[in-house]
């Protein structure tokens, strides 16, 4: 069972890669046949041999090809007790709050919580969900589903800016700045929220 359900997510993920890479290398067609040829092979696995005599799984995951779906991601709002949050600078110089894309098979909770710590070193509590936005109105970023969260940060003397950010700043209020995407609005609803406003 543990061979099947580790080989199984291995397929997953092989195709959850391809997918995604189909959907972003749209101007690549030489990189569109690479990863429809990925696709194919999840698609071709020898039923019996690699899953071990499982083959009603097989045979389900073999018939369900899958869609290319939204990328998710996780945003979080991270409030230290003074109601202050934490915003990060990118190397573009625009600025947003700790965020990134699910892993397959992660939760929103987890993904915020594993991004908030690899780009901060912080172990956050998530105290509210915010919502879910997306960033159909950007086109300077794939289309993606954000979900967002408010946390409380408690660690904040082991705080360490992560190799993806220029530098870091606690604000109280949203100022005239360069912002990444969505992040000028998350981050104003966040403020709204930890004031009580």
């Amino acid at each position: 069972m543990c061979n099947e359900r580790h080989l199984r997510k291995t397929v997953e993920t092989i195709r959850a890669v391809a997918q995604t890479g189909m959907n972003c290398a749209s101007e690549l067609p030489s990189h569109q046949v690479l990863y429809q040829q990925i696709l194919g092979l999840c698609q071709t696995l020898p039923a019996r041999d690699a899953m071990h005599d499982s083959g009603d799984n097989w045979t389900n995951l073999n018939q369900e090809l899958g869609v290319i779906t939204p990328r998710v991601g996780a945003v979080v709002a991270v409030v230290r007790s003074d109601g202050g949050i934490l915003l990060l600078q990118r190397p573009s110089g625009r600025w947003c709050l700790p965020c990134g894309y699910a892993d397959i098979g992660e939760t929103p909770e987890t993904t915020a919580l594993r991004e908030v710590k690899e780009e901060t070193g912080l172990d956050v509590t998530l105290r509210h969900f915010l919502g879910i936005a997306t960033t159909l109105e950007d086109s300077t970023i794939p289309f993606m589903w954000e979900v967002v969260f408010i946390a409380d940060a408690h660690n904040l003397d082991e705080f360490r800016l992560s190799h993806e950010h220029l530098t870091a700043e606690w604000i109280s209020h949203v100022d005239k700045r360069l912002w990444h995407s969505t992040h000028e609005s998350h981050a104003r609803s966040a403020l709204r929220f930890t004031k009580g406003t």
